[in-house]
């Protein structure tokens, strides 16, 4: 064993503590222990809850079976209607995924809720957990010329293709959007019911390729 082992300090501690303990009786020896080893002990405590709690979190945290923006939605959904009904038809595993839809992300000016929502897409785009995105034509334009929706050829079946084609918004002769201001599911929520139509985009880095055309025809359904 070496001199300056961490195993050899902690003996040697230990024939110390002995040596001055020695002829004390047991209540002395008690409040000596508790006295000397009370901030270690309080640490040791301390970081034991820490790796608790972060085990704990970490096995009940779910990823994304699939996640959708709304952009500049009208409305904020309230209840988990699209989350559950749209679980239901991708099977999603509710004990390891979950359905995201978000709605409170809004974009426009350089108000602070902008900036933020902005950011938040940002990251969630560059994180590769976005799968689909909505917002009015005119910003869904601004996006897809920074190359963020991916070619819809790649993604619908070719039943889809043929129903959607009529609806294709078109960057640099590629199809990266369709015009959704007739799906049933954002009308009878109101989502956008303003002049400008909304845009259905799949992310061109979308983790969940298969569920982004389902959830098309959810929307439309």
């Amino acid at each position: 064993m070496k001199g300056n082992s961490i195993l050899h300090r902690f003996t040697e501690e230990i024939k110390k503590d002995r040596e001055k303990l020695k002829g004390k009786t047991f209540l002395q020896k008690l409040e000596y222990y508790v006295m000397y080893y009370k901030i270690p002990a309080i640490i040791t405590v301390a970081v034991i809850a820490i790796l608790v709690s972060v085990c704990y979190t970490r096995s009940q945290s779910k990823s994304y079976g699939f996640h959708a923006d709304f952009i500049n939605a009208s409305n904020t959904i309230s209840d988990e209607s699209f989350n559950r009904e749209f679980g239901e038809i991708i099977e999603i595993d509710n004990d390891h995924s979950i359905v995201s839809i978000d709605s409170s992300l809004y974009i426009e000016g350089t108000s602070q809720q902008s900036i933020s929502s902005t950011e938040k897409l940002a990251g969630e785009i560059n994180s590769e957990i976005l799968d689909v995105c909505i917002m009015p034509q005119s910003l869904f334009l601004t996006y897809a010329e920074e190359g963020c929706y991916g070619d819809l050829r790649e993604y619908l079946t070719e039943e889809q293709t043929e129903t959607y084609s009529d609806l294709f918004v078109y960057q640099n002769d590629i199809p990266v959007g369709i015009r959704a201001e007739n799906f049933s599911k954002l009308q009878d929520a109101d989502l956008y019911p303003e002049e400008e139509a909304p845009v259905f985009g799949i992310l061109y880095n979308a983790p969940h390729p298969t569920e982004c055309s389902e959830f098309l025809d959810y929307l439309n359904s």
